[in-house]
């Protein structure tokens, strides 16, 4: 968290949970669609943290080995009124689920219509 608010500890300590707010911005897209895995499915040992460095500061993220029993969900042909809300991380000590999500190439996609997406993040801060 501390790379997305500086030092601002009035809010470092507050409970956090950052959500994502993901749709195209033409469709229907069939190139390289976000792809979300159930939660449910991934085993402990198939995330670990990671580092994530930047150029003035270094952050943790999660990453997720792949595991057969691992079940992915997406939204093919996705069009732009179809919009995919999930929570990308959290600061609780309850250890909320998160979704770990990727894009994945579409061997069927038309070439000739790239993928065009708009991802925001919210910051929700609870007390």
């Amino acid at each position: 968290m501390r790379e997305l608010l500086g030092e601002k500890p009035h809010l470092l300590s507050k409970h956090v949970s950052i959500i994502n707010v993901w749709r195209v911005t033409k469709g229907p897209n069939e190139d390289w669609p976000l792809a979300l895995c159930d939660f449910r499915t991934v085993r402990q040992e198939d995330a670990e943290v990671s580092d994530v460095i930047h150029r003035d500061i270094v952050g943790e993220s999660m990453r997720l080995y792949f595991h057969p029993a691992q079940r992915w969900h997406f939204l093919a042909n996705q069009d732009v009124t179809e919009v995919t809300i999930f929570r990308n991380a959290d600061t609780s000590e309850r250890n909320l689920p998160v979704a770990f999500h990727t894009a994945f190439e579409n061997p069927y996609a038309d070439p000739d219509k790239l993928r065009e997406s708009i991802e925001v993040r919210l910051a929700c801060f609870y007390d």
